[in-house]
């Protein structure tokens, strides 16, 4: 007796129902690896073995025995086909029955079946087996891109931190280092994560004290400083016997100045975030085009005025219009006076005119959000996970890295390059021969 796939199908109906599954796959070819479903009885898990030629055994005295079952299944898989015939000839057909509840033409329902199938063919196969298919949501910055409706903003800003630059390690490696050097080497330090987290501590306390670096305290930026590094040292656990007492007489002075000029001045401590570079080649690109409507590419961030000189060692600063940073406005982001001196820069008085590109949820998307910016969240991590924090009120876009703004333009480059130990494109051409080439 000849099987075709309808006739597995027919049988098939008498253990489906039982499975606790999405979607069953028919596989594309027909092939011996196939699986046998665990929700099947011991008698059609034997009818499936046959069909498939996998109920053969290694003992040739038991291949008559085996042929036996095999016209036994058979002969009942013929009964079971017929009844099954039987029971959809006596079935209303479903186009009949769901025109009859839904009162849809024939012709609309039609369509929907043929919609259905074409989908059911984007199913995955997988050689018959049980898959689940994922439903695909869009990132949130592709939902916006409708609400851009292609129209260039005039102000870009993208703030500093964790965007453009990043520091080379973790905070505690710094601190600890450069005591450690300052005694030469000598003293026996606790990890470096410890001194990570007395330096956040530090930090946070002494910005409720003084906000915005203590521009509103009269304090100059290095007085803050000094202060967060006083604090950081305090609450690590010297062992080294003699060393806190020189860290409170005159050590503390010497490391500190190395860290505020010599450090976190320097490239020492910052670096280039990967893949920002070549993102703000094509941003700087669009902002020479006459033809579009963008008037400014800026930098706005919570930092200090060091902020220059950093960017300048990085060769990063001709590429901005401007550069702003709280310490200079005398208000810190999320406070809405801090996006409106942006704007005056350049006398933009619609606030939708403007975007600003932050990784710091908490201040900058916030802040951009509640002063009428559009905002674009990028996640330190590089994961489209919108925070747990986040206010239903709080409108943002969320992409992974500076491209994905091109891209909200359509200002993308074709081809971009992609970080490998050889430099390709990501069409995987070599990039020195396409530079060749061109």
């Amino acid at each position: 007796m000849r099987l075709t796939i309808s006739s597995l199908l027919a049988v098939g109906v008498t253990w489906l129902p039982s499975c606790t599954v999405q979607s069953f796959i028919i596989p594309g070819s027909l092939q011996k690896q196939q699986f046998t479903p665990s929700c099947a009885s011991h008698k059609q898990q034997i009818r499936y073995q046959t069909f498939w030629g996998l109920a053969a055994t290694d003992d040739d005295d038991d291949d008559e025995k085996v042929d036996e079952d095999e016209d036994e299944v058979e002969i009942e898989l013929e009964a079971e086909i017929e009844v099954e015939k039987t029971e959809k000839s006596s079935t209303p057909k479903f186009i009949d029955v769901f025109e009859k509840e839904t009162n849809k033409p024939q012709e609309e329902i039609s369509t929907l079946s043929s919609s259905l199938s074409s989908q059911v063919e984007l199913m995955p196969r997988n050689l018959g087996r049980i898959v689940k298919t994922p439903i695909y949501q869009s990132p949130q910055g592709e939902a916006w891109k409708e609400q851009f409706a292609n129209k260039s903003p005039k102000l870009i800003t993208i703030d500093a931190l964790d965007v453009l630059i990043q520091t080379r390690v973790e905070m505690g490696w710094f601190f600890r280092d450069i005591l450690q050097e300052a005694t030469d080497y000598n003293a026996r330090l606790i990890a470096p994560e410890h001194f990570t987290a007395a330096f956040e501590r530090a930090f946070k306390e002494v910005n409720q004290q003084s906000p915005c670096f203590g521009v509103k305290d009269g304090m100059t930026s290095r007085q803050w400083w000094y202060l967060v590094t006083q604090k950081t040292y305090a609450y690590v656990d010297l062992t080294e016997p003699g060393l806190r007492e020189e860290l409170d007489d005159w050590l503390l002075e010497d490391v500190f100045d190395v860290l505020f000029h010599d450090v976190f001045m320097t490239e020492e401590a910052w670096e280039i975030k990967p893949g920002a570079l070549e993102a703000l080649a094509f941003l700087k690109k669009w902002r020479q085009n006459d033809d579009d409507d963008l008037l400014a590419l800026a930098v706005l961030s919570n930092f200090d005025e060091r902020l220059h000189a950093i960017l300048d060692q990085l060769d990063l600063l001709s590429t901005f219009d401007f550069v702003l940073t709280s310490r200079e406005i005398g208000t810190p982001m999320p406070e809405r006076s801090t996006y409106q001196v942006a704007m005056s820069r350049l006398g933009i008085t619609q606030p939708d005119q403007c975007m600003h590109i932050s990784a710091d949820f908490d201040s900058g998307i916030v802040g951009a959000s509640r002063a009428g910016w559009h905002s674009v969240f990028l996640p330190t991590s590089g994961e489209l996970i919108v925070p747990p924090n986040a206010s239903s009120d709080i409108v943002f876009s969320m992409l992974q890295d500076l491209f994905g703004v091109l891209h909200i333009f359509d200002k993308e480059p074709p081809n971009r390059l992609i970080d490998t130990t050889k430099p390709v494109l990501e069409n995987g051409v070599d990039a020195f021969h396409e530079k060749n080439v061109g």
